[in-house]
């Protein structure tokens, strides 16, 4: 078996983690059980929720310490397949990507189908909206852009290799990852195109044979991580390399910005969180909060604190300038799989471990709520305006909602 073939059967099983990947749901063949809301969504665009990928809604004031307790599942809509993607949010729709090369959107209050995309291969990334238009990568190279509210296509762009990472927009730049063969062995490259056109404007060869991570962006510069165990600063503009550092381990998880340093986890000797300085790369401080390497989600950043899950412990809150543990939280039976990132907003952190999504206190660590899906959530939560979504390898994506009584109805597409 290559490399390649390797790492993708690695991937199938841990790339929906990340922020950046989708597993197979087909629209055609779901069933949706809905419930009715009061809430007016805002928005989730993309992984991380932002550029800097923060993974915080500043805007959520339904859901707090006092309320979360009372979320029920609001709607959930299920396929016959495996895993569903993390999902980005924006003007009242949901959107999700699957492996079968369909991007679907679902009506955020309901869960029905609103529209579907087919490309031409499969999509293992999870798009992002800006504006009137959705960009999702598929696995054959190609970057498509579509209207956000019909589907219909207004370009497409072909990179070559293989995309399987979220793209970061900022500034009318969309930056994403592809994996290129070069004489049987691949190669990454960093891409920067045209968001309106699909035009290229540059591209960087990234050290290393796969890029897990999706790029973050602040102040005119990208920051991503490789398998090679670096992490690379770039030139937002010209795609020119400002730093790289050298990080021991395989980055797994897209880097977190905020406040000048840069929030990174490793497979150096374990699961190691570095904070850099974004100006120089120069680590200002680090921290082993796993004994054991491996998969991981993003770090959240937060009042002050940096919140990130480990693959065989628990949560983890550290001081974001000194790296100083202020609480971790470790469910009760001792095994946690924190994979997928969190989401915060209004003082709660939303997460998940293995198959239970759960609500915690960001002051404490104390649990306020959970529910168990039936499946492993490998994928990022996402919060939005009263609601928490996140999908499962039962094939399942749930929304919650504070509701007082639900009414259910079944719809077919």
């Amino acid at each position: 078996m290559s490399l390649f073939s390797r790492l993708k059967a690695t991937m199938a099983f841990l790339l929906i983690t990340l922020a950046t990947s989708a597993t197979l749901m087909s629209p055609h063949l779901g069933t949706t059980h809905a419930a009715s809301t009061s809430s007016t969504l805002a928005n989730w665009p993309q992984v991380g929720e932002n550029p800097q990928h923060t993974c915080v809604n500043p805007s959520e004031r339904v859901l707090s310490p006092s309320t979360v307790s009372r979320l029920t599942l609001a709607w959930s809509y299920t396929t016959r397949s495996e895993g569903v993607s993390g999902a980005v949010v924006a003007n009242g729709l949901v959107y999700v990507a699957a492996l079968d090369g369909t991007l679907s959107t679902l009506d955020a209050r309901t869960g029905s189908l609103t529209w579907h995309y087919t490309a031409s291969s499969a999509l293992e990334s999870s798009p992002i909206v800006a504006g009137d238009l959705v960009y999702v990568g598929s696995f054959d190279g190609t970057v498509y852009a579509l209207n956000a509210t019909s589907g219909a296509l207004q370009w497409r762009s072909t990179l070559g290799g293989h995309i399987y990472n979220a793209p970061t927009l900022v500034q009318g730049v969309l930056y994403i990852g592809a994996a290129v063969d070069t004489r049987r062995l691949y190669a990454h490259t960093l891409s920067a195109l045209d968001a309106a056109t699909g035009k290229l404007r540059w591209s960087y060869m990234l050290p290393g044979y796969f890029l897990f991570t999706t790029p973050a962006v602040d102040r005119g510069v990208i920051y991503v991580g490789s398998d090679a165990g670096r992490v690379v600063a770039l030139d937002a503009a010209t795609g020119k390399l400002i730093w790289t550092f050298a990080a021991g381990g395989t980055v797994y998880a897209a880097p977190s910005i905020a406040n000048g340093l840069v929030y990174v986890s490793t497979s150096a000797g374990g699961r190691t969180l570095y904070a850099l300085v974004a100006r120089t790369g120069k680590p200002a401080w680090s921290s082993m909060i796993d004994g054991e390497s491996g998969f991981g989600g993003m770090a959240a950043i937060y009042r002050g604190e940096v919140l990130i899950g480990s693959n065989d412990r628990g949560l983890y809150a550290l001081n974001a300038r000194t790296g100083t543990l202020t609480w971790s939280y470790l469910p009760p039976d001792g095994d946690g799989g924190f994979f997928g990132s969190p989401a915060v907003a209004n003082g709660v952190v939303y997460v998940s471990s293995y198959g239970v999504e759960m609500a915690l206190d960001t002051r404490t660590g104390r649990r306020l709520w959970s529910y168990t899906t039936g499946g492993v959530i490998y994928v990022p939560t996402v919060v939005d305006n009263g609601m928490v979504y996140v999908g499962s390898s039962n094939g399942t994506f749930s929304a919650f909602a504070l509701q007082q009584g639900s009414r259910e109805k079944q719809a077919r597409t």
